[in-house]
């Protein structure tokens, strides 16, 4: 318990310090300014008694302030996405997983507007196997804001197969949210 309680402090920490921001330094290859950063953190938590104990609150709620459903878009999407698999790579993890781990969500709405912009990604485990945790902010309709949210587990050796060997099983481990 008290080991948690750290990790969660380190947490909050984590995400009050990235925030939300206003420069253009994180997307040198994309005309997309982000105003908020998403968070990339590896923790190792095993969330399989609790999977709603995912500590994404805080920075759901500034993507929720700071952008709208008229804001999403294929570019806003991949600039966040660049911005957190280069994260994850200066953690020491396979941004190519985690990049391969959120594309599978998206599933064959790849090439259409997004609904959804992922906010969080959370290296843990899942029923004993490692997962990204990655949580969206969605908008039910691109006139509204992106207060909804979606959380999905998605299986890291299942998206390793699908990479390297081309296996078609279901990488989405797990998944909730808000209607």
């Amino acid at each position: 318990m008290k080991k948690q309680l750290i990790i969660v402090i380190i947490l909050l920490t984590t995400t009050l310090i990235c925030g939300c921001v206003n420069n253009n330094e994180n997307n040198l290859d994309n005309d997309i300014e982000l105003l908020c950063e998403p968070v990339v953190i590896v923790t190792g938590l095993n969330y399989s008694s609790d999977p709603k104990s995912v500590p994404y609150g805080e920075i759901h709620s500034n993507f929720s302030q700071n952008y709208t459903g008229s804001n999403l878009s294929i570019e806003l999407r991949d600039a966040i996405i660049q911005n957190m698999t280069e994260k994850a790579n200066d953690l020491g993890e396979n941004s190519t997983i985690l990049f391969e781990a959120i594309k599978v969500i998206y599933n064959d709405s790849w090439n259409e507007r997004p609904s959804r912009i992922p906010c969080y990604a959370e290296k843990a485990v899942y029923k004993n196997e490692s997962v990204w945790v990655i949580t969206f902010n969605r908008a039910n309709s691109f006139e509204v804001g992106i207060g909804h949210f979606d959380i999905y587990f998605v299986s890291i050796p299942i998206i390793k197969a699908q990479y390297v060997s081309g296996c078609n099983s279901t990488a989405i481990v797990h998944h909730y949210g808000c209607r």
